[in-house]
């Protein structure tokens, strides 16, 4: 068996356990999937809106991880920030971290504001990121 993994409950919250001993150790209902069907804590959410079943939350959770760059953060840290992104899901806000851009478009834009330093005049190293692009522009167009 592969340890660390994750642990579902249709009662309780996801977690992650290190061992065979901890996964013996967590007592009746618990599985390595998650159940088919999660109940809302608000009624009347349909599956697909806020009360998104936790399938459809890890795989946003796993692009909000890659987004944030928080892949290498230990499993006890990463059972506490997924169950906090599926609590803020059932809110309905976890949707936003599903149009993540890509690697490509993020490179598109800052190759766009590259450009744009360009015409303002602005000498910048080529490879420089996009949020010191930006914050140069903005500088840039403050002196105006």
């Amino acid at each position: 068996m592969n340890f660390p993994k994750w642990k579902y409950h249709p009662a309780m919250a996801a977690l992650v356990v290190e061992s065979q001993h901890e996964e013996d150790g967590l007592g009746d209902g618990w599985s390595d999937t998650p159940p088919a069907k999660v109940e809302s804590q608000a009624p009347g959410l349909a599956e697909g809106s806020a009360g998104t079943p936790p399938a459809d939350h890890r795989e946003l959770f796993a692009k909000w991880l890659d987004y944030e760059e928080l892949n290498g953060e230990a499993p006890g840290v990463l059972n506490l920030l997924f169950n906090a992104f599926t609590a803020r899901g059932r809110q309905g806000d976890a949707e936003q971290f599903v149009d993540v851009p890509s690697a490509d478009e993020a490179e598109l834009a800052r190759q766009k504001l590259l450009g744009d330093a360009k015409e303002l005049g602005l000498s910048l190293h080529p490879r420089t990121g996009a949020d010191k692009i930006q914050a140069a522009i903005d500088a840039k167009l403050a002196e105006v």
